[in-house]
């Protein structure tokens, strides 16, 4: 596969294996504590990727929970915010200004904060309540919060089942990825360098097609890109439909798919340039249905992650080039 080590892949996926029993601890600890409610926050990549864990709690339990994109929380507010919520948050380099300013504001106001950091002894390391040090594993570690709340609620009672079928995940992750690297290169070369791209997504992968469009085709590739959920296409953007248009299709196996299946028969009829990377075509190792759907996020990131390589190699544009992001003040 083009840009890929396999030794690190697998190294990143028992990391975040093995972070299962330090994310029971803590949040186990919080649950017989007492809390009121959930807030996920975070900004750019992370306010996306902790939204989908916002919408599937929304989904499957009762817990009250809440997504917030961290600048928009430190100036807004929430009244729904107490000192009994208990906040989660993810940075890599543990300086990401918006979100320090927002774990200030909880920490204010007394708040718990359960904070994923690259690196504890950084400024959000240190003013998490609950610091736990790991890189990259991002969707295990989310996973297992949100799943270990669910089911201390007693709305997730297959936790255990669960977490023992996301064990067979790195070797079912490696293959999809090794299946789908040729379709990522076609993709790449067709495609890669039109002027606008649309991406569609919903249900818990709408919040990753608005981060595939923001945060790797517009920041990584410099793109022209407008992320669209199925759900709101045919209020809008299907009047720009027409041959000609290039159309991404993140396509999972929740209860939202009937929306993306809809937008796709639409899309056949009017685009020539469509594309739909569909979930249910890999990872056979995943046999409970329901669990698919849960864990689309999961397949659906290691199958975009082919395409970001192949774009950066068709596009001579490293992924990690950019022009104002923390190059400039602003």
């Amino acid at each position: 596969m083009l840009t890929f080590n396999k030794e690190e892949f697998f190294a990143e996926e028992t990391r975040g294996l093995a972070l299962k029993e330090k994310i029971e601890e803590v949040v186990d600890e919080i649950c017989r504590e007492g809390y009121s409610n959930i807030f996920w926050i975070g900004i750019g990549g992370t306010y996306a990727y902790l939204s989908q864990m916002h919408h599937i709690v929304k989904a499957h339990s009762g817990i009250l929970t809440f997504v917030e994109e961290a600048a928009e929380f430190s100036a807004a507010g929430n009244k729904q915010f107490t000192k009994d919520s208990v906040v989660v948050i993810t940075s890599v380099t543990g300086d990401t200004r918006e979100v320090g300013e927002a774990v200030s504001i909880a920490r204010e106001k007394g708040a718990r904060v359960i904070g994923y950091i690259g690196d504890v002894n950084t400024p959000l390391g240190q003013a998490a309540t609950h610091p736990i040090e790991c890189v990259g594993a991002l969707f295990y570690k989310l996973y297992y919060t949100a799943f270990r709340f669910m089911y201390n609620a007693g709305d997730f009672p297959e936790y255990d089942q669960f977490t023992k079928e996301m064990e067979r995940l790195p070797k079912a992750l490696f293959n999809a990825k090794e299946a789908f690297d040729p379709l990522a290169g076609d993709y790449a070369s067709r495609y890669g360098m039109e002027p606008l791209t649309y991406v569609l997504g919903a249900g818990n992968l709408w919040d990753y097609a608005y981060c595939y469009a923001m945060c790797v085709m517009e920041e990584c590739q410099w793109i022209r890109t407008k992320s669209v959920n199925a759900g709101e296409f045919f209020h809008g953007t299907l009047e720009l439909m027409e041959k000609g248009v290039n159309v991404l299709v993140l396509q999972g196996e929740d209860s939202s798919r009937p929306l993306t299946e809809r937008a796709v028969r639409f899309l056949k009829r009017v685009t020539d340039k469509l594309t739909v990377i569909d979930t249910k075509d890999y990872c056979p190792e995943i046999v409970n249905p329901k669990f698919r759907g849960l864990l689309s996020p999961m397949i659906m990131y290691q199958l975009c992650e082919r395409i970001s390589k192949h774009l950066e190699k068709e596009r001579k544009h490293p992924l990690e080039m950019r022009r104002y992001y923390r190059r400039l003040s602003y």
